[in-house]
């Protein structure tokens, strides 16, 4: 999963559990189950067994002779998931609804072979990586086609590891009114596929799929959000370009939060800091906690 769109949060907290060889995978960052289950749903049970899930993963490989070993359950905003390996591949299973939400295929990564370092083998076009990710996509992720998406992310990365076409897709609503800048609500659902640039197999897919279950009409408005972040930034950074979006987040497991989020570019001297901003779009009050999907894509 590729390189930094995925931020290392507080380590204290939060353990890397993704390390495979491939320098472009992408970082996913999870809690130990135990930190962030406390915050779960009271509503909530985990029907799905640890065979279950194994069963599922095969399912979703399409391979039920596979080799596959059971690893931990670990966290994220968004749940609690097993995780398996298959050799070098893993995959993360969904405890409450047995889905695959993650996938990493780092067996389809092509090793270095040069003497110099340079791997950059691209034998794919960008609109053939496209058809292949999205083809993907439509088969893994249920209803693909009903939902309303932004494309995001639409790149080719390089590294000394090779190279792979990057593919994210964001839900997004329409609203009744203007709130500034766009008149569209993202939504916690996101899909990513990466394929790799040599030969078009899949690298990476994420997954993610929630019903909406709180409202997208703000009661703070985009010009108080736009104060409150102005006026939170630190006096010795100097900000400018700012722009402003409106998002359903996952905050804790199960709870959405409606989020003003407001960027600017930032210099402190000669030094360029990026500045972003979650204000609540409910109460106005600046979040500082984890969200799903932003902090994970800054």
């Amino acid at each position: 999963m590729t390189t930094t769109r995925w931020k290392i949060l507080p380590l204290v907290l939060l353990c890397m559990i993704v390390c495979v060889p491939a320098v472009m995978a992408k970082e996913i960052t999870m809690a130990p189950a135990g930190s962030l289950a406390g915050a779960a749903s009271v509503h909530d049970n985990y029907p799905i067994s640890e065979e279950r899930a194994m069963l599922f993963v095969k399912d979703f490989v399409g391979d039920f002779d596979m080799d596959l070993v059971p690893d931990d359950v670990e966290s994220l905003p968004i749940g609690n998931y097993y995780t398996f390996y298959s050799n070098d591949d893993r995959f993360w299973v969904n405890q409450q609804s047995g889905d695959v939400e993650f996938a990493h295929f780092n067996s389809n990564y092509q090793n270095c072979q040069s003497n110099d370092g340079n791997c950059i083998a691209i034998n794919q076009t960008r609109d053939q990586a496209y058809t292949a990710a999205q083809a993907y996509a439509i088969e893994k992720y249920e209803g693909f086609n009903e939902k309303h998406w932004l494309l995001i992310e639409d790149t080719l990365i390089n590294s000394t590891a090779g190279s792979e076409y990057s593919f994210m897709w964001r839900e997004y609503i329409g609203t009744d009114r203007w709130y500034g800048t766009t008149k569209e609500v993202t939504l916690p659902n996101i899909v990513h596929v990466s394929v790799s640039a040599s030969d078009g197999k899949v690298i990476d897919y994420w997954g993610v799929n929630r019903l909406l279950s709180a409202s997208t009409t703000p009661q703070i408005s985009m010009s108080e959000a736009m104060e409150t972040a102005e006026d939170s930034v630190p006096g010795d950074i100097d900000i400018s370009n700012p722009k402003i979006s409106l998002t359903l987040a996952e905050r804790t497991q199960n709870v959405e939060t409606l989020v003003w989020i407001v960027t600017f570019d930032g210099t402190r001297g000669d030094e360029k800091i990026p500045v972003t901003i979650y204000v609540n779009a409910n109460n106005g009050r600046i979040i500082k906690d984890l969200l799903w999907a932003e902090s994970w894509l800054e």
